[in-house]
């Protein structure tokens, strides 16, 4: 019976050991196991799994947030809500997850208050702003400031007071109404950056996270153009969180009245054919006397699309747009019909040519060599300049570039065979090229008549 007892003691022992040794190989294995989670990036209202972010089923309970504003965690579901980076965590492990924007309207500005004027020049210097339209002691704006229509910048006594962002939400052009920016947009756009504290009426104001500025969002001036009205949306950003809507209101109505006061100061401006031109601070609401020299866009862009000067007028305000020629194949003729011939030569005098060299009569007279063309020919009755006519060889002048000197002097009307009709933009003269060219040679004639 003993010996049988100590068998049974003998064996007991031995499981024993066999399963602790076991319960020590399972405590090891699970101790080497060790995760390594790559950092995530999502977007402000959109969702995602633990599993997307770790690729594991293993730890999908037990996640918390440092910063529940930028990306929230309910069991194993995850969402982003304010720009930013934040750990979630569990235990030992964590995850570093940043949440990007959705909309850009336009770069955040500077909103450190206090700050001189030449620190937020240098700020907007490095955002790639580097031309000013109004600089003076109290005031800094930008025009075209990403998708917004202008950037203001308000001081005080040397610092920085005030910021405000102006983007035009609608447009309405004759009984035409055209939406451009959606006030959903700027909303989204805000509230992926800033915190939301109020909505009352069309005010919405937000303060940034650390509580060292507020901004408010509601609708802006209206501005009524001769060819309709357009309407804005503001954005005011003011130092630490302390004012409500009504103050954002007042201080937008401030700006608004301040920059309605500028006196802008435009230059007249010289143009390449072809090139454009941005229109510095008061960007909407021009309009060119003549279309076909200098066409201006809804935002302030100008283009020289044809040889000439023209004007540009916005209310009180205007200034000329002189375009040059890209192409020059020979001088401007005199082209003012009804001329006598002592004008005619008294003109070709002034630029450089002297009497006749090729034919001088009471109804003709003719000029051999007129910059690269062959010759020049003014036709007259009774006294008066009737017509005038240029000769180019092609040879001696590339065949566009012959094109290329009277459409950008002219505007284009039809063509019939070998003849291509123009007019000038101010309607006064009528342009036919005639292409009388051979197998054996090429040649072009440029005739001018008074436009009827």
């Amino acid at each position: 019976m003993r010996n049988f007892l100590s068998s049974i003691l003998l064996m007991l022992s031995l499981i024993g050991v066999v399963a602790s040794c076991s319960k020590e190989k399972d405590d090891d294995s699970e101790e080497k196991k060790n995760y390594v989670f790559q950092d995530a990036t999502i977007k402000p209202y959109s969702f995602c799994t633990i599993y997307d972010l770790t690729n594991s089923y293993d730890l999908r309970d037990g996640w918390v947030s440092d910063d529940e504003s930028i990306v929230s965690v309910k069991g194993v579901e995850v969402t982003g809500h304010r720009i930013g980076t934040t750990k979630l965590r569990n235990g030992k492990y964590s995850i570093n997850v940043t949440v990007v924007a959705s909309t850009d309207l336009y770069p955040e500005p500077c909103v450190n208050f206090g700050a001189s004027k030449s620190s937020v020049k240098l700020f907007m210097n490095n955002l790639g702003y580097y031309v000013t339209d109004v600089d003076n002691d109290t005031c800094l704006t930008y025009a075209k400031y990403g998708s917004a229509d202008s950037l203001v910048y308000v001081f005080r006594n040397g610092g920085l007071k005030y910021v405000g962002v102006r983007l035009l939400t609608s447009e309405r052009v004759g009984l035409k109404y055209f939406n451009r920016v959606l006030s959903t947009t700027l909303k989204r756009y805000l509230s992926e950056r800033y915190e939301s504290v109020s909505e009352i009426n069309d005010i919405s104001v937000y303060k940034s996270v650390d509580r060292k500025f507020s901004c408010g969002q509601f609708e802006g001036a209206k501005q009524k153009t001769s060819i309709g009205e357009k309407e804005f949306l503001e954005v005011v950003y003011v130092e630490n969180d302390t004012y409500n809507s009504v103050d954002m209101k007042s201080i937008a109505s401030y700006m608004n009245t301040m920059l309605s006061s500028i006196i802008y100061n435009f230059k007249d401006v010289t143009l390449e054919f072809n090139d454009y031109y941005q229109i510095p601070g008061l960007t909407t609401g021009w309009e060119s006397d003549n279309r076909f020299i200098a066409p201006v866009s809804k935002d302030g862009s100008i283009k020289g699309t044809g040889v000439g000067t023209t004007t540009l007028r916005n209310g009180k305000y205007n200034f000329k747009v002189t375009v040059k020629p890209g192409v020059t194949v020979f001088p401007d003729p005199y082209l003012g019909f009804g001329a006598t011939q002592y004008e005619v030569e008294r003109y070709m005098k002034s630029i450089g040519y002297d009497a006749p060299n090729l034919v001088n009569t009471k109804d003709d007279i003719a000029y051999m060599k007129f910059g690269k063309a062959d010759m020049l020919s003014y036709h007259f009755e009774d006294g008066r300049l009737v017509t005038v006519w240029v000769g180019v060889r092609a040879g001696s002048v590339d065949e566009t570039d012959i094109l290329l000197h009277v459409a950008q002097r002219h505007a284009y009307l039809n063509k019939d065979g070998n003849k291509s009709y123009f007019k000038s933009f101010d309607d006064k003269v009528h342009c036919t090229l005639v292409d009388e060219s051979e197998e054996s040679s090429k040649k072009y004639i440029v005739v001018y008549k008074k436009y009827n």
